[in-house]
């Protein structure tokens, strides 16, 4: 009997090793993937724009944003996410990270609970507390989301089962979905995280989605308020959207759920909710009747450009902020060259100015600076202005406007040969 409690000992102290042992293998994993959590919680990149939603706030979609606003995105939403997780997430965020200037959200994740997801997330346990804390209190592991209707049958125990069997076992622990997407992402970054499908003809002649129920949830618009209030406190200007359905689809469940959605969520945060349901009419441009697809997300971005949801930003629509340093570099010798131009220059009269962007995004208001002009009364020969390479000052002038020319700025090298 002595003899098989001994092997027994043996090998469970050998399973513990073992389950320890691949344990720390997955952390590193899953500290060093550019699965968006990870960087979240290991990452020291912060974001000018940080994107929030559930599978619908995908349709933020990074690489246009970016291309619009010339910003850094970040992006917290995922499939079925809740706004109670979402809520923890965005704390999380911005405790590490510099507050972005801005912060949009989908207001319509308040449509469900999703306990599933939830539990999920514990291999990220062991770096938030929140986290932790919003894993325990979880009382079932169902999900409660529409069409479904909520469960009676409960455990009290379900969420500190979940987090206390992670502590015990590391591979439980990183047992789930999210950390497959960790995985996936572990040498890929995932902002193109995206559906690129056409919703099917079949689909848009189906009336089924006319039966199809979508609920708010008040408690989640109570965390949805809280997280918006704590990004105010950190002086993030919040923007609260409601992004684009299958256009018939949103018709069917407006009175049901989009306007008791906006008006609750509008009297709760006393801020505006900006209503794009129905901004994308083609069919070409939707995945799925809740989703658009990679093109309709990509005018999505637009259509919020337009809208002024990105207006607080320094954009390369409207201005010259975001040129780089050598851009700079560059305008910099050019101005000193036009600055130390003599009498003599054969362009001294000459001048370099820009107009008005053609972009429809530009406002007509604002122009990007002039470089200095040459003074028309310094001597030929003042022994304090230095020499000047005309045909060096006239480079670099032509490639400040093939820069420009990139950003949508008409540049007018007067003088300078095109």
């Amino acid at each position: 009997m002595g003899k098989h409690l001994v092997w027994i000992g043996a090998f469970l102290a050998l399973a513990f090793a073992g389950d320890r042992l691949v344990g720390y293998l997955l952390k590193h994993i899953t500290q060093t993937s550019q699965f968006r959590y990870s960087k979240l919680y290991h990452s020291t990149e912060n974001a000018d724009i940080l994107f929030v939603g559930n599978s619908r706030g995908l349709n933020f979609y990074q690489p246009e944003a970016e291309r619009l606003t010339g910003q850094k995105t970040m992006n917290l939403s995922y499939n079925g996410m809740p706004a109670d997780l979402a809520k923890c997430l965005v704390m999380d965020y911005l405790d590490r990270h510099a507050p972005p200037k801005v912060m949009i959200v989908d207001v319509t994740m308040c449509d469900r609970y999703n306990e599933q997801l939830k539990a999920s997330m514990n291999l990220y346990t062991p770096y938030s507390e929140r986290l932790s804390n919003l894993i325990k209190q979880s009382v079932a592991l169902h999900v409660i989301a529409p069409p479904a209707v909520d469960v009676d049958t409960t455990d009290e125990y379900a969420g500190r089962k979940v987090y206390y069997g992670g502590k015990l076992s590391q591979l439980y622990q990183h047992n789930s979905e999210i950390f497959q997407r960790v995985l996936y992402h572990r040498n890929k970054p995932d902002n193109d995280w995206i559906v690129d499908r056409v919703i099917g003809e079949a689909a848009t002649k189906d009336t089924a989605f006319k039966s199809y129920q979508v609920r708010m949830f008040p408690t989640m618009v109570n965390h949805l308020k809280e997280m918006v209030d704590y990004a105010k406190s950190k002086g993030v200007e919040v923007k609260l959207v409601i992004n684009p359905y299958y256009p018939q689809f949103a018709e069917t469940i407006r009175d049901s759920f989009l306007t008791p959605l906006k008006s609750y969520v509008e009297a709760e945060t006393g801020m505006t909710v900006s209503d794009f349901s129905t901004s994308l009419q083609n069919v070409d441009e939707i995945g799925d009747y809740q989703h658009a697809n990679k093109k309709g997300s990509t005018r999505y971005m637009n259509i919020l450009s337009e809208n002024g949801i990105f207006s607080s930003l320094n954009t390369n629509s409207i201005g010259i902020n975001s040129v780089s340093t050598q851009d700079l570099s560059l305008a910099n010798v050019a101005t000193d060259s036009f600055d130390n131009f003599t009498a003599n220059s054969p362009s001294s009269k000459e001048s370099v100015q820009t107009a008005p962007a053609q972009n429809s995004l530009v406002s007509e208001t604002q122009t990007t600076s002039t470089p200095s002009l040459p003074n028309e009364n310094v001597a030929p020969h003042d022994p304090f202005v230095k020499p000047v390479n005309y045909s060096s000052v006239k480079k670099s002038v032509k490639k400040i406007k093939r820069r420009y020319d990139d950003y949508g700025f008409a540049v007018d090298t007067v003088g300078l040969g095109r």
